[in-house]
């Protein structure tokens, strides 16, 4: 199989499907909630989505219950719930300022507390406990690192591929880049590339935190496809880039998902 054949087979055939059963959610909501919310139903979907969600918070925290009813009913894989808590509260870099979206924290799916340990956010849940950093503080005393997440903060969320390729090159230390398949939002799954570090853990540029193997596997519930080191990336994607006998693929498929389609190729 190409690789067009294979993303279409592993992710593409299942956009749709999520994005439609995500629509229908939102107009569900929209009409038991009774609520007025402007939202562009030709657009980004999951962009409406979270909009929606902060909105509700903000401003309908009574109908918040609601929200993750049908949410739920709806088939949505409610552990994403707490990966996008995670996701917020590493966008934070101090306890003062995350400590004030407690009170919205603990009205999430699943959280019960909202600690700090050791310099760690501590997120306890029903399903487990979470213990993670913010990247901002796992890199706060790496210059060259620190600078890269802070001039891209606005643009790491939805290009882990892009910005993982990148990073490495700002890191002095030995790492792996990993892509992993994991469960969409209702069916099928998505690509997604992070960083694992000489100390094992797994840096997420695009959701803003650093976490354990444990909760990759736990909560993220990753397949990984592909793992490739630092020293090696280079050599291993001109032979993917190779194999792919197609002089158009950098402008389809991003670097680590090259090397990741290139693996699942080989092995149909």
């Amino acid at each position: 199989m190409n690789y067009e054949d294979v993303f279409y087979e592993n992710e593409t055939k299942y956009m749709q499907a999520n994005e439609e059963k995500l629509k229908r959610f939102i107009l569900l909501f929209l009409k038991e909630s009774k609520i007025d919310f402007y939202w562009d139903i030709d657009a980004d979907i999951y962009s409406d989505f979270i909009s929606l969600q902060d909105y509700v918070y903000k401003y309908y925290p009574d109908k918040i219950a609601l929200f993750y009813e049908l949410l739920k009913a709806s088939g949505f894989n409610m552990w994403h719930c707490i990966i996008d808590t995670m996701t917020e509260l590493g966008y934070y870099t101090n306890k003062k300022v995350a400590n004030s979206i407690k009170e919205k924290t603990l009205l999430a799916p699943y959280v019960k507390d909202l600690a700090y340990e050791d310099n760690e956010i501590v997120l306890k849940t029903d399903l487990n406990e979470y213990k993670f950093k913010s990247v901002w503080d796992y890199y706060r005393n790496d210059y060259e690192a620190f600078s890269y997440i802070k001039r891209h903060k606005s643009a790491l969320s939805g290009r882990c591929h892009e910005h993982s390729w990148v990073f490495m090159n700002y890191l002095n230390e030995k790492v792996n880049l990993v892509t992993e398949l994991c469960p969409y939002l209702y069916e099928g799954n998505y690509y997604h590339s992070v960083l694992r570090d000489e100390q094992g853990n797994i840096v997420d540029l695009a959701n803003g935190i650093v976490y354990s193997e444990d909760i990759r596997k736990d909560l993220f519930k990753g397949d990984i496809v592909s793992e490739i080191s630092k020293e090696n990336r280079v050599e291993a994607l001109d032979k993917a880039v190779s194999a792919a006998l197609d002089e158009d693929v950098f402008n389809k498929f991003t670097e680590p998902l090259i090397l990741a389609l290139n693996k699942q190729s080989r092995k149909k």
